[in-house]
């Protein structure tokens, strides 16, 4: 049976087994509690965790997420590990489920927390998502597994866009694929990039004359000397968001075929996690780092009209972490750069300013 302790800062942990040889997990009361983590036993046969819900604790069913996949949770032994919130929050009961038999009795540690606690975070609280600016066109979340395909080895060859426009980023190559981790960034959910990255594709939702675009990433190490995190291009004009290695700067340059336009440069260390974003009006383009408005630079604009690469960029990919993006095809008002940028801050556990 699974035990429970309260713990002071009104956090409170579940104990729950798996069984040897079995898969499944005894069950778990949530009433008035929301799970947001689970601590792993020392030994653990490699496997996923699938979180089943039930309403009467009887009758479970796989947890689905929007796309109608179960939602699956990448766990090493010995490790803290967050589960998606949002997508365990209407459940009475929880229960674990293995994606492969446990060689001995696994006890797992299920922490959760009370349902409407002052630690409800703002991206959890405020009622903001990102799906109710206009015009979003690409939104990439590490933080909802769901929407990461991905083999044994946590590399992914599809990462799903969330806004709706099913502008997918793929990359079918095994050997160019980020990699997933759970705690990659600052202890939250990441894809890491070494290679050459991964593809959105070309699609008509993706036009624009205006752009906003917020980006949450960090640079792991010096990789030589400039590597493009993200590198959007069409007809007349580029955008290239990448990292300086030779002057430890993060810098955004845009292209018009014929010259560059230094938009930004930016000093960055390793594993320092930041939001960065760029609002274009049509004819100048303003950075923003981390909540700050930086100096607005004027450029030609052209025409999207092919994919967006993440890490990418053949002999210049990038060893750097993304976790979140997000591209609405138009100019956001004050107040809704206000919105993106506490919700981001407040997710993934940035300080703005």
């Amino acid at each position: 049976m699974p035990t429970t302790a309260q713990y002071a800062n009104h956090r409170i942990s579940q104990t729950t087994t798996i069984q040897s040889g079995q898969t499944l997990s005894s069950a778990i009361t949530l009433r008035g509690t929301l799970p947001c983590a689970l601590v792993m036993p020392a030994s653990w046969t490699m496997a996923d965790i699938i979180l089943q819900g039930s309403e009467d604790g009887i009758t479970f069913y796989d947890i689905q997420d929007s796309y109608g996949i179960p939602v699956q949770v990448a766990v090493t032994a010995g490790h803290f590990v967050m589960i998606p919130e949002t997508v365990v929050v209407s459940c009475h009961f929880l229960r674990l489920k293995s994606s492969a038999p446990q060689g001995t009795d696994r006890e797992i540690t299920v922490v959760s927390r009370p349902l409407g606690s002052l630690e409800t975070p703002f991206w959890q609280s405020s009622g903001f998502s990102p799906r109710s600016l206009p015009s979003l066109a690409l939104w990439l979340d590490a933080a909802d597994y769901g929407t990461l395909t991905k083999d044994a080895s946590n590399f992914v060859s599809t990462w799903q866009d969330k806004s709706g426009n099913g502008n997918h980023a793929t990359q079918g190559t095994g050997a160019q694929q980020p990699q997933y981790s759970a705690t990659g960034l600052g202890g939250k959910p990441t894809l890491t990039f070494v290679a050459d990255g991964i593809v959105v594709p070309y699609d008509s939702s993706l036009n624009w004359t205006k752009v906003s675009c917020f980006v949450v990433l960090e640079r792991n190490a010096d990789s030589g000397a400039v590597h493009r995190a993200m590198h959007m291009w069409g007809t007349g004009f580029r955008f290239i968001l990448g990292f300086r290695d030779d002057t430890d700067k993060l810098n955004l340059t845009t292209w018009d075929t014929t010259s560059h336009v230094n938009v930004v440069d930016y000093d960055v260390s390793n594993d320092s996690p930041l939001i960065f974003g760029f609002i274009n009006d049509g004819s100048q383009t303003t950075p923003r780092i981390n909540g700050t408005a930086k100096t607005a630079v004027s450029h030609i604009n052209g025409t999207q009209n092919e994919g967006i690469h993440f890490g990418h960029a053949g002999s210049a990919a990038v060893n750097c972490n993304i976790s979140e993006v997000l591209l609405i095809t138009d100019e956001l008002t004050a107040g809704q750069i206000t919105h993106v940028e506490q919700y981001l801050a407040s997710k993934w556990g940035i300080a703005l300013g």
